[in-house]
């Protein structure tokens, strides 16, 4: 490997005595205090009664135990862990929707599909500085009530689709500090303001069929709303933000065309705009990030929005598989990036105690982002199959003539299936290319602290999976993943992927 010891896990804080205490990991390769447990369940209740209708019931429950946040947990600080105890809450998550489909042969619609649904979130965070007795806590609960109404209208060569959609979110956020010694109890700055986050959306998309087929035209038309209502307490920040209101429309479009031409190639082209209004996160959050910044809240972002461009080209190979690549451009006008933001004008403050340099979301002029796709299936021979892909994406603040966060490097992978009565064998090599410290973000959001002095390595992984239908209904599946065993890191994390591991599962179903 070019990079001996990268993400090795050296050490572990444990509580002796009373005291934290750096201890010596016997393993490295062992990341200690990074597993957890979470449940999942899932039910659907459909009835269709008949007549052309038909009822869905879908529940979802999910609940976890605490989640460390190891990344945190082995950043060092003068020769210390910043941290003694950092993690997750339980993360709890409720869902709860009906659906109802109708077929009718009214002049306005021949399907309607209506969705009303509630969800519920609870999740937490806690941290406490090595060496400190003081656990910070921050606890938020959000319910997201929602409805959608879609239909559908099919009449001489002309799709037609509509509806509408309403979604609110309400936000509650909480924080205080319990001093592990006296069991004392005080109020923090918590993570979010209260609030309030709504949307209001009409849409109208319609596809025309052309000549057999051979042309396909497609046009739509958006129209949404949003607004944001947020209560900040005041008294935690070096600031007089205390309650931000915010309303916003937008109209959105996108002209699209496919030409099914001979010999099996198919063009399309696609001309869009969109918009991304800031929500609660991006507005309001306070928080210390990885780089040692404290995230602030900015008032005064505005809705990014963007025109996107895409071309692509398919070609079918007879009856054995197909190739299709496609170009994407995308401009970027207010586009929301992490900078360095003052605060009546400093440019740090104290907070919880300690001096912090301060960051917020700001909108920045102009930004692109653009890359090429491919992906293709091909049919070997009977029962065997290879199949794969390959993403290539660069991004760019003009503005500031830097790169754009979150852009990740070259990844694909390829497969070759194979299937024969009720069994199926599977191989799979992934890959990433790497990702150079001079293409970071200087925010910081790229977490280059977790990379080597040349950026993020290029890695690749090769996975078999074999399964086998026993029943029916059920299915079952052996995997063996990263079989060479490699040591990586996907691009801006803060752990080491999983090694050598072995995955068996159960599908029960139809």
């Amino acid at each position: 490997m070019d990079y001996p010891g990268f993400g090795d896990a050296n050490f572990y804080v444990k509580r002796i005595n009373g005291r934290d205490s750096m201890v010596a990991n016997d393993d490295p390769d062992v990341q200690k205090f990074s597993g957890y447990q979470q449940l999942d369940v899932l039910q659907k209740i459909r009835y269709v009664p008949g007549n052309g209708t038909e009822h869905l019931l879908n529940f979802q429950l999910s609940t976890s135990t605490d989640v460390p946040r190891y990344d945190r947990l082995q950043a060092l600080s003068n020769g210390k862990p910043r941290f003694a105890e950092w993690y997750y809450g339980p993360q709890n998550r409720q869902f709860l929707s009906y659906e109802l489909k109708k077929k009718t042969e009214k002049w306005w619609a021949n399907d309607l599909r209506f969705t009303p649904a509630v969800q519920v979130i609870g999740e937490s965070r806690h941290d406490r500085g090595f060496d400190k007795i003081e656990r910070n806590n921050y606890h938020e609960s959000l319910t997201i009530n929602s409805a959608n109404i879609d239909l559908y209208k099919q009449a001489s060569g002309h799709e037609i689709r509509y509806g509408a959609e309403l979604v609110q979110n309400t936000l509650s956020s909480e924080a205080h500090s319990d001093n592990l010694e006296s069991g004392q109890q005080k109020s923090i700055a918590s993570r979010y303001p209260d609030g309030t986050y709504t949307t209001a959306g009409l849409y109208f998309s319609h596809r025309w069929e052309l000549l057999d087929s051979k042309l396909i035209l497609s046009d739509g038309l958006r129209f949404s709303s949003v607004t944001i209502d947020a209560k900040f307490d005041p008294k935690f920040y070096e600031s007089d933000m205390a309650h931000v209101r915010q309303h916003t429309q937008s109209q959105n479009l996108h002209l699209g065309a496919v030409g099914n031409l001979t010999g099996g190639l198919r063009l399309n082209v696609l001309l869009s705009t969109g918009f991304r209004n800031p929500n609660i996160d991006d507005l309001g959050k306070t928080f210390e990030t990885n780089g040692g910044d404290l995230m602030v809240a900015n008032a005064d972002l505005r809705p990014e929005q963007v025109f996107y461009r895409e071309i692509g080209m398919t070609q079918t190979i007879g009856t054995y598989g197909f190739l299709h690549i496609n170009a994407y451009f995308s401009s970027l006008t207010d586009a929301i990036v992490p900078r360095p933001f003052p605060l009546n004008g400093k440019d740090s403050v104290d907070f919880m105690g300690s001096r912090y340099r301060t960051l917020a979301n700001v909108n920045v002029g102009k930004a692109k982002v653009w890359g090429i796709a491919a992906n293709g299936k091909f049919q070997v021979s009977h029962g065997l199959i290879l199949k794969g892909n390959i993403t290539y994406t660069q991004g760019r603040d003009l503005t500031n003539k830097a790169p754009l966060d979150h852009i990740p490097p070259l990844f694909g992978n390829a497969s070759l299936l194979y299937e024969k009565d009720k069994f199926f064998a599977q191989a799979d090599f992934l890959f990433n290319g790497m990702k150079k410290l001079v293409d970071y973000s200087p925010s910081g959001e790229d977490n280059q602290q977790y990379a080597t002095p040349d950026g993020t390595p290029d890695w690749q992984t090769y996975n078999l999976h074999l399964g086998r239908q026993l029943t029916k209904l059920l299915r079952l599946q052996l995997g063996v993943e990263n079989i060479a065993d490699l040591n990586y890191r996907t691009f801006a994390s803060g752990i080491n992927a999983p090694g050598r591991n072995v995955v068996v599962s159960l599908h029960w179903g139809i």
